[in-house]
């Protein structure tokens, strides 16, 4: 069995809903209580078994690099102060997860920043994420799609149950009668969707997917969009589903 280490994670978004905020500040970096949202997708990760995540970033995102790399001058003057819980707090990643960094220079949609990452993922396969999306229950997100993953081995897409009311909204998943993915209807009107479940993004894929991405042309949206390479791939193999507690 091919263990999953690696999750690739798309933060190369301008962050526009949120402006002016988002402006110098990406927005991974904004605190959920007294943590950026970006520490609650890595920690989910460290406790899922991810050793290795691959950012895909945008040039003038540094802070979001900065924030992953050691200080020094911040730890010395902890020391001094003796404040070893905060200590602990900003360095808990350190000889843990390895944290590696590649640029998408367009925003071309996910599947394009996945590809950024090719030299990273190669032939294994991987976790995908975005950087502000998270699922607080009893197991870690990445760590109930990894179970799946690892009892069938194949690709497994994370999903959202949402009320009828809310369907239209997401991109809603057509299964099988095994709960197996067939492909998503985009913001279906209201009445007309395949089923009650959403996705967010969160997913583990084989390496199949990613010479799938290779052949995606643009959308009208002007975006490779990943949701055309999942529908090729379950046209080709099985690819399983696992609502999020």
């Amino acid at each position: 069995m091919q263990k999953v280490t690696t999750a690739v994670i798309a933060v190369a978004g301008w962050g526009s809903r949120f402006l002016p905020a988002s402006k110098a500040v990406p927005k991974e970096l904004f605190p959920i209580v007294d943590k950026p949202v970006i520490e609650y997708i890595v920690e989910d990760c460290l406790r899922s078994g991810i050793t290795e995540i691959v950012f895909v970033n945008s040039a003038h995102k540094t802070a979001l690099e900065k924030h992953f790399s050691p200080n020094s001058e911040l730890n010395t003057a902890l020391e001094k102060k003796g404040k070893e819980e905060l200590l602990q707090a900003v360095g808990r990643f350190e000889g843990k997860i390895d944290f590696k960094y590649v640029y998408q220079e367009e925003a071309l949609g996910t599947a394009h920043a996945i590809l950024q990452a090719k030299d990273y993922i190669q032939d294994k396969p991987f976790v995908i994420l975005y950087g502000d999306d998270f699922i607080i229950g009893k197991k870690p997100m990445v760590r109930q799609l990894l179970d799946v993953y690892e009892e069938k081995q194949k690709s497994v897409i994370g999903l959202v149950e949402f009320p009828e009311s809310e369907l239209h909204k997401y991109g809603i998943a057509a299964l099988d009668d095994q709960n197996r993915f067939q492909h998503f209807v985009e913001k279906p009107a209201p009445g007309t969707a395949p089923s009650k479940y959403g996705w967010i993004g969160v997913s583990v894929a084989t390496p199949a997917l990613v010479p799938l991405l290779e052949t995606l042309e643009l959308s009208p949206r002007g975006e490779y969009e990943i949701t055309d390479a999942w529908t090729q791939l379950a046209a080709q193999e099985d690819v399983y589903t696992q609502p999020f507690e």
